[in-house]
């Protein structure tokens, strides 16, 4: 189970009410103590519920 978080200051990415967006996964890294870095692309689809 993969839970994203959003580090940083700045422009906010996601606004409150936004529709969600389809994602892809870029990239991956694994540390010597286990933690996954995970980073995503946009796609450019709107994500669709299933």
């Amino acid at each position: 189970m993969v839970h994203p978080l959003v580090l940083g200051e700045g422009s906010r990415l996601f606004e409150p009410g936004q529709e969600p967006a389809a994602l892809k996964l870029s990239g991956q890294v694994s540390t010597a103590t286990g933690v996954a870095i995970l980073s995503y692309a946009f796609d450019g689809n709107r994500a669709v519920a299933e």
